[in-house]
C-alpha cells in the first residue's frame, strides 16, 4: 500500500518539477536527460539528447509549441490534453533507458478532433524524428518508491489540487494513499495510520486507527466500524452510522449525506457537533460570513442564537449603567431631554433623522469653512474628531432618556406587575424596564435562531423589527437632546418648567408629576 506525507501531495499537486538524469555510461537510448514540469496551465516536456541538443515540447494556453513554433492547438482538459498528461505521468517513473522507446511509442486517442489529430501527428512525427529510436517493450520499473498511482491522478488532475489539499491539510501524520477503484476493510482487520481514499468507494467495518479522507467517493460504516480519529469527505456520501468515529465527522462543501440509511442522530455525531458549535458560536454570532459550512454543525444555530443572546444580556447591563449614571450626574438633563422627547413626539423624531442624515454634511462644510482661514486651520484639527464625539454624546445621553421614557410609558399602560421591592415610580426602575423593551425583539430574534431552520423567518423578521425599533429611538433621543439645547431648555414641555430644585435623591426616590395626553 503506497504511503506518503500528507503534504508532500500538496506539493506534487501545486507544481511539479522533478529532474529525471540518465546515467550516460548505462544508457543506450537517445536521451540524456529529462525534465518535466506540470502544471494547471501548463505541460511541458524538455530532454536533453546525446547529440548534445534540446528537445522541448510544451503545451500551454490552447497552443502546442517546440523550439518556439507551433505544432497545433488542443483544448484545455479535452482528450489531447489528458493523454499528453498521462505520458508524463508514465515518463516521470520509466526507467531511464527505456525512457525515449516509451515516447516513440506513444499513440494518442483515435477519437480526437481534426485539429487534434492534426496536432497528435505533428507531435508523434517530431518525438520519433528527434530521438530516431524504434519502440520497445516497455521495462517494468519502480514508480517513485509505489507511488505511482497518486503521482498519475495529480498529473491527470491538477484542479483536484486545493481540494485535495484542503482536505488533508489537518492530517497528524503519515497518510496513506488509495486511488481508484472500490476498496474494504473487513471486520477484524484494523489499519494503523490516516488514510486516503481518491476517486473510489471504501466499505469499512474494522478498525482505522486515525483519520479518514474521501476524496470524490463514497463510505459505507458497518456496524463494526471504527474510525479512531476524524472522518471528512468531499465529494461523496457518508452512509451507516457514524457512532463509531471518535472524531469529528467534517464534510467540505460538496460532501453529502444520505438520508436513507445514514443515523445522524448518534451519540458520538451529536457529542462532535455539539463541541464544534460551543467553539464557533459565540464567536461568530449571527455574522454568517465569519463562518463556512465546513465549520457549522448540527448545534451551531444553537449556539450562534445563544452568543447572540449573551450579547443583548451585556448590551442590557451596558444601557442600565449608563441610564443610571446620567440620572444621577446629570437628573435635570435627562429630565428635560424625556419630557421633550414625550410632549414633542413626532417633532423631535423628525430633526433627529434630519440631523442623522444631514451631519455628513454639516460636519464636510464647517471643515471647509474653517479652513479657508489660516485662523480657523487650527480649529479645523479640532473639528474633525470633536464633531463626530459631541453627536455619539448627542446620541447617546437621548437615546437613554427615550428609554427611560419607554420604561414609563410601559408601566402607565400595561399596568403589569412588578416584582416586590421594585417602585415602578423610580426613574431607575423605568430605565431598566426601557432597556428591556428596547432589547426584547432582539433577544426574541436570538431564541429563534437557537430554534434553527425552523424558525429562520421569524429570526430574520424580528432583527429587522428590533433594528428599526433602535434606530428610531435613537433619532428621537437625538432629536429630544437637540430641541431641549442638551437638555438645558425646557419649552418643548408641557409641565416641567426648568428649576434648580430637583435632587439626585428626589429623581431616584420618586418620579415627577406627569401630565397623561
Amino acid at each position: 500500500m503506497p504511503r506518503n506525507r500528507s503534504l508532500w501531495g500538496v506539493a506534487a499537486l501545486a507544481v511539479i518539477v522533478l529532474l529525471l538524469p540518465q546515467n550516460a555510461a548505462g544508457q543506450t537510448g537517445a536521451i540524456v536527460a529529462s525534465e518535466i514540469r506540470v502544471t494547471r496551465e501548463e505541460a511541458t516536456l524538455s530532454l536533453e539528447l546525446v547529440d548534445n541538443t534540446n528537445l522541448a515540447i510544451t503545451f500551454r494556453d490552447g497552443r502546442v509549441l517546440s523550439a518556439g513554433a507551433g505544432l497545433g492547438t488542443f483544448t484545455a482538459g479535452g482528450d489531447l490534453d489528458r493523454a499528453w498528461r498521462g505520458l508524463l505521468a508514465q515518463a516521470l517513473s520509466a526507467e531511464p533507458s527505456a525512457l525515449d522507446a516509451l515516447l516513440v511509442g506513444w499513440t494518442p486517442p483515435q477519437s480526437l478532433a481534426p485539429g487534434e489529430l492534426a496536432t497528435a501527428r505533428a507531435l508523434t512525427e517530431l518525438l520519433a524524428q528527434r530521438l530516431d529510436v524504434r519502440p520497445a517493450p516497455q521495462t517494468q520499473s519502480p514508480r517513485l518508491s509505489g507511488q505511482e498511482p497518486l503521482v498519475e491522478f495529480l498529473l491527470a488532475n491538477p484542479e483536484a489540487t486545493a481540494r485535495i489539499q484542503r482536505l488533508v491539510e489537518r492530517s497528524p501524520g503519515e497518510v496513506e494513499w488509495w486511488v481508484g477503484g472500490d476498496r474494504a476493510v473487513p471486520e477484524g482487520t484494523r489499519l494503523d495510520g490516516n488514510l486516503a481514499v481518491l476517486e473510489g468507494n471504501l466499505a469499512l467495518d474494522g478498525t482505522l486507527g486515525g483519520d479518514l479522507y474521501m476524496f470524490q467517493g463514497d463510505v459505507r460504516l458497518g456496524p463494526n466500524a471504527r474510525i479512531e480519529g476524524d472522518l471528512r469527505i468531499d465529494g461523496g456520501l457518508i452512509r451507516g452510522s457514524t457512532q463509531g468515529v471518535s472524531g469529528r465527522v467534517q464534510r467540505m462543501p460538496s460532501g453529502a449525506v444520505s438520508t436513507d440509511d445514514v443515523e445522524r442522530d448518534s451519540e458520538s455525531s451529536i457529542a462532535s457537533d455539539f463541541r464544534r458549535g460551543f467553539e464557533v458560536g459565540w464567536e461568530a454570532g449571527s455574522d454568517l460570513k465569519r463562518t463556512t459550512s465546513r465549520d457549522r454543525g448540527t448545534w451551531w444555530p444553537f449556539f450562534s442564537g445563544l452568543g447572540n443572546l449573551l450579547r443583548t444580556g451585556v448590551s442590557f447591563v451596558i444601557l442600565l449603567g449608563l441610564g443610571l449614571g446620567a440620572l444621577y450626574f446629570f437628573p435635570r438633563p435627562f429630565e428635560v431631554v424625556m419630557r421633550t422627547g414625550q410632549d414633542s413626539f413626532w417633532r423631535s423624531l423628525l430633526v433627529g433623522w434630519a440631523a442623522l442624515i444631514l451631519s455628513p454634511f454639516v460636519w464636510i462644510t464647517g471643515l471647509l469653512l474653517l479652513l479657508v482661514t489660516i485662523i480657523g486651520i487650527p480649529f479645523a484639527i479640532l473639528w474633525i474628531p470633536l464633531f463626530w464625539m459631541a453627536l455619539a454624546i448627542a446620541l447617546v445621553f437621548g437615546t437613554l432618556a427615550v428609554i427611560r421614557l419607554m420604561g414609563r410609558w410601559w408601566i402607565g399602560q400595561a399596568r403589569l406587575p412588578i416584582p416586590r421591592g421594585l417602585d415602578p415610580d423610580k426613574p431607575a426602575v423605568q430605565v431598566g424596564l426601557g432597556a428591556g423593551l428596547l432589547l426584547a425583539l432582539a433577544a426574541a430574534s436570538a431564541i429563534f435562531q437557537m430554534g434553527g431552520s425552523l424558525f429562520q423567518i421569524f429570526h430574520v423578521l424580528t432583527a429587522v423589527l428590533g433594528g428599526i425599533l433602535v434606530a428610531n429611538v435613537m433619532a428621537l433621543g437625538l432629536g429630544a437632546f437637540l430641541l431641549s439645547r442638551a437638555g438645558r431648555e425646557g419649552r418643548w414641555t408641557d409641565d416641567l418648567e426648568p428649576s434648580s430644585g430637583d435632587t439626585n435623591d428626589e429623581l431616584f426616590a420618586a418620579d415627577p408629576p406627569v401630565a397623561n395626553d
